[in-house]
């Protein structure tokens, strides 16, 4: 069921899984965007009105049709956009049509819905006109709904679904009244502006955080106290060396050719010269170069000759024919493994994964379930030319799925339309792969 009609189509049904509400809300605003958002989610429909570029409205429709309005309702809204589980749509609608969804976000009611089927038409248009009624008429039915302005009886025109503005005629209408399952009712303009509450022009309602338990402070122990530590004098500065002061000679300096015995029988130590040290006749062998041959024997050993028969130089027919076969038989290589040849094509992960899931939900559900085959296949082979797709791969996709359904399906504004839609996304979470 629609409670307001279609404007002029910006985006529709988009996944929520893939919107960032911040920086589409600023967009609209920095935009001066008029019309409005419609969520839907689970039977439940969300709408927040914008007019230049400012949140004028909001209202929440429950899945028991209660009409929740203000805060509140924006405040529902926002939170089904960020539980990622609904989809989102946008339409643009002039500003005198924002007066009217603003007057019905308002529930200015002032004749509660009643069955078409009871209700002469042109009477009670005549009756609109002697109460001079400013407001405007609300007809709907399961499918269909539309807003007829009033300006004091007069009818100023039509709001029907696919236009931003009004329209002087409905070709629908006649139809629709006949209908069983059609209500009317009206409402009236608001009487003045300060009716209308001021909404934050940037709602963020974030999902809600589990509470943190305070930790208790931390009992404080009985610590031993200590006597204060004296002050560990500071050592006397050595006095700067004079360096026109001579060295003192008296202390003889132990030079490098001489080395102290510390074994000396009367407990000094005495300076015995490297001269008299007894080293011993004996000198270390070089050791043997392994890098370098063996030098050979300037005698060799003859070598004894092998004796051989007559026989050995005699071949066989036996013997030869078995040499030819071991000399043609083909030399088999090791078998090798099978599977090593083969490229395994991987699975997308992460990101990938999750645009992929996206772009095979959007097409889905604007295209129908007929052409997950065909886009699987199209996923596969774009995958074994690059299995870490990129950015651009996946641009490429979408061209690939707007000409499909432009040549195959024969359905060009469907194809302009879902590629925007996926390029949209691919834009969003695809502009750092």
């Amino acid at each position: 069921m629609r409670y307001i009609p279609q404007g002029k189509t910006e985006y529709e049904r988009l996944p929520t899984v893939f919107l960032n509400w911040n920086e589409m809300s600023t967009k609209l605003r920095g935009d001066e965007f008029s019309g409005y958002v419609e969520v839907d989610e689970a039977k439940c429909f969300g709408y927040i009105l914008f007019i230049k570029g400012k949140i004028s409205g909001s209202l929440y429709i429950s899945d028991k049709k209660d009409y929740i309005r203000g805060q509140t309702a924006l405040s529902k809204t926002t939170q089904s956009i960020h539980g990622k589980k609904g989809n989102l749509s946008i339409y643009a609608c002039d500003e005198d049509v924002c007066d009217l969804i603003m007057w019905f976000i308002n529930g200015n009611h002032l004749y509660t819905p009643m069955e078409s089927s009871f209700i002469d038409w042109n009477k009670f248009l005549s009756v609109m006109k002697d109460r001079k009624i400013t407001g405007f008429i609300r007809v709907e039915s399961p499918d269909y709904t539309e807003f007829i302005k009033l300006d004091s009886g007069d009818v100023k025109g039509h709001f029907i679904g696919g236009n931003s503005g009004f329209e002087d005629k409905s070709p629908k209408l006649t139809s629709i009244l006949e209908n069983k399952d059609t209500h009317i009712e009206v409402l009236k303009k608001s009487d003045t502006p300060a009716d209308v509450k001021p909404l934050p022009e940037t709602p963020v309602i974030k999902s809600p955080e589990p509470e943190k338990k305070p930790t208790p402070a931390p009992v404080p122990q009985a610590t031993e106290k200590k006597e204060p530590e004296k002050a560990d004098k500071p050592d006397k500065p050595a006095p700067p060396s004079d360096p026109a002061k001579p060295v003192d000679k008296k202390k003889p300096l132990i030079s490098p050719d001489e080395i102290p015995d510390p074994f000396a029988s009367d407990g000094e130590a005495k300076q015995v010269p490297l001269s008299e040290i007894n080293l011993g006749d004996s000198k270390p062998e070089p050791k043997a170069d392994p890098f370098k041959s063996k030098p050979e024997p300037f005698y060799k050993t003859p070598e004894k000759p092998v004796s051989r028969s007559l026989s050995d130089y005699k071949k066989t027919p036996e013997k030869k024919d078995k040499e030819e076969k071991e000399e043609k038989k083909p030399i088999t290589p090791p078998p090798s493994d099978k599977s090593a040849g083969k490229t395994m094509v991987s699975k997308p992960t992460g990101r990938v994964a999750f645009l992929i899931d996206g772009i095979r939900k959007v097409a889905q559900s604007n295209i129908g379930d007929d052409i997950l085959p065909w886009l699987d296949g199209q996923i596969s082979r774009f995958q074994s030319v690059n299995p870490k797709l990129t950015k651009q791969d996946l641009t490429l996709l979408v061209d690939e799925i707007e000409r499909y359904v432009r040549q195959v399906r024969q359905n060009p504004t469907k194809a302009e339309k879902l590629a925007n839609q996926l390029r949209h996304i691919i834009d969003s979470f695809a502009s750092d792969l």
